[in-house]
């Protein structure tokens, strides 16, 4: 689902931001009804669109910019993907700039060693994480760990559930394998049904409180977005422990202060975290100054301020209705309940344009899903269909027929 930021008005136009991926894999890319809405929008002046960028791009040369398109969020303005486009129309506040405002402070009563907060994919590494946590229990016995992991499976696709909805079953079938019952012990599993109890089963009072009460926050992934879960951990004066491969938007954040870098390998990143736990007194996170660039406190005034150089006809913007709540999970499109990009039914985009122009309240997923009828889906989605060719069949071909001529190549070379 689009973000709204800014409420149309009689004499000034609204504000939406799409995700990336809605940009490039969705109803902007495949419905010519949709297109044709966001550049006659534009040009009357009815509606200006963003992209919020969440996710690594790097794989541009540059950025495919739709005429609609007026604005960017992402972390990194002059990123090479981003070099065509003018660096004012793009602004460093992500998702993860609009924290929740809360006085927080660093506790020295730690409970866990180690915090893992994940989801049960591939993309997540979680098996090697499993397999690094029960190395680490060789070297050190009385290790206590804690997972958050939200169980995504939806019942009633039984044993296909892990191929259709792309899961690791390693994370729900190995840890009885892996650890020894005294090593259970010590181990904390809160894998709630997302199916059950919404995306986000447990609360952030608790989520806060968790990793307050660790020593390290480890995500052990190659590639990331605009991660959360670092942010929250970096507000309380936790440090984490990273794949020393780790792309994302918030590199420039990391140092050896404030982070554990590890290599791949399970036994070197075992034997890391150990040293990194024998000498935690070494990592010291400026807590305080990580609250004050990913606070919304602070940050709401700089998104309206950056978001009204686009409205041409300054007739009092900033009186309008503004929905500048809440940015954390509306701009990434993370609903508590529903799933909130809009990728396939142009009916649900143009149903939900209708609820957020007409509204004159404040509004949060349960209003608008109350008043929508469509769902997001289709029988046949040949753009999916598409994009699967070309990337299981036609660059995985291409990319090695490309290796074996270099083979050829270097054998003529040699003879």
């Amino acid at each position: 689902m689009p973000c709204l930021l800014k409420k149309p008005s009689l004499t000034t136009p609204g504000i939406i931001t799409f995700t990336h991926n809605e940009v490039l894999r969705g109803l902007p890319k495949k419905s010519k009804k949709v297109k044709q809405f966001l550049m006659n929008s534009k040009k009357h002046n009815k509606w200006i669109f963003g992209v919020h960028i969440q996710g690594d791009c790097s794989n541009f040369n540059f950025w495919p910019k739709n005429n609609w398109e007026s604005f960017y969020m992402w972390s990194n303005p002059s990123a090479n993907f981003l070099s065509n486009l003018q660096k004012e129309i793009i602004t460093p506040l992500t998702c993860v700039n609009f924290l929740p405002f809360k006085e927080i402070k660093s506790t020295p009563n730690k409970i866990w060693d180690i915090c893992v907060i994940s989801r049960p994919s591939e993309i997540k590494r979680i098996k090697e994480t499993l397999l690094i946590i029960k190395k680490l229990f060789s070297l050190k016995e009385d290790l206590k760990v804690i997972f958050v992991v939200p169980d995504p499976r939806k019942l009633n696709l039984g044993d296909k559930v892990y191929l259709e909805q792309q899961i690791d079953r390693n994370y729900f079938e190995l840890p009885k394998l892996l650890f020894s019952t005294e090593q259970l012990k010590n181990i904390s599993f809160i894998s709630s049904s997302q199916e059950s109890f919404g995306n986000f089963p447990i609360s952030d009072d608790l989520m806060h409180e968790i990793i307050s009460k660790s020593r390290f926050v480890f995500l052990n992934s190659h590639k990331e977005g605009v991660p959360r879960v670092l942010i929250e951990s970096f507000s309380k004066g936790v440090p984490c422990i990273l794949s020393e491969n780790l792309k994302c938007g918030l590199n420039y954040l990391f140092n050896e202060e404030n982070t554990l870098f590890i290599k791949d390998s399970i036994q070197m990143a075992a034997n890391q975290i150990f040293f990194g736990l024998e000498n935690y007194q070494k990592f010291n996170v400026d807590y305080l100054k990580i609250q004050r660039e990913f606070f919304d406190k602070y940050n709401k005034p700089k998104l309206k301020k950056f978001l009204l150089g686009f409205i041409e006809n300054k007739d009092n913007p900033e009186n309008d209705l503004w929905y500048l709540d809440d940015l954390i999970f509306r701009l990434a499109c993370h609903g508590r309940k529903h799933k909130m990009q809009f990728f396939k039914n142009e009916k649900l985009f143009f149903e939900w344009i209708s609820i957020v122009s007409d509204t004159n309240k404040e509004f949060n997923e349960d209003f608008i899903f109350q008043n929508i009828n469509s769902i997001d889906n289709s029988l046949i989605d040949f753009f999916e269909i598409k994009e699967f060719i070309k990337g299981k069949i036609i660059y995985p071909f291409l990319s090695s027929l490309k290796s074996k001529l270099i083979i050829i190549l270097k054998k003529l070379c040699l003879i």
